[in-house]
């Protein structure tokens, strides 16, 4: 099963609603799955904006200590450098 369907029944199977984009070397896949207002019935679609606010942060975090565990990044780098 390729990437697609895989990523489209994993959306079916959780109820996702949103978008992802996988970018990797030769690849590129942009999807979206759901509503991105419900009480008008639009759907999502790969350009779709999210209000995301504050939630981006952990991912944040998530990015940056993957990047200090593998020693591409310090975690007293000023953020000017990057």
């Amino acid at each position: 099963m390729d990437l697609n369907n895989r990523l489209g029944t994993a959306a079916e199977q959780l109820h996702f609603n949103g978008a992802v984009r996988v970018d990797d070397a030769d690849t590129v896949i942009e999807l979206a799955f759901g509503l991105a207002d419900r009480a008008h019935a639009l759907v999502n679609t790969p350009q779709t904006q999210f209000a995301l606010a504050s939630g981006s942060k952990a991912f944040t975090a998530l990015a940056v200590l993957s990047l200090v565990a593998e020693r591409t990044m310090g975690l007293d780098d000023p953020v000017r450098r990057w």
